[in-house]
């Protein structure tokens, strides 16, 4: 098995992931997290989604 290149590999932990709630969702509910991109403009998206 190869290893990870730095320069080709981002990691993330996941007490630094930037979880939100979605505008419209209940609290406590469902979160979000983009983490690449953006939803509100055209392109690719890439989001987490914790229920």
């Amino acid at each position: 098995m190869s290893k990870l290149d730095p320069h080709q590999t981002l990691i993330t932990v996941p007490e630094k992931i930037p979880w939100r709630v979605p505008a419209g969702a209940p609290r406590e509910s469902v979160e979000e997290a983009v983490l690449a991109g953006s939803e509100g403009e055209a392109g690719d998206y890439l989001v987490l989604m914790r229920w």
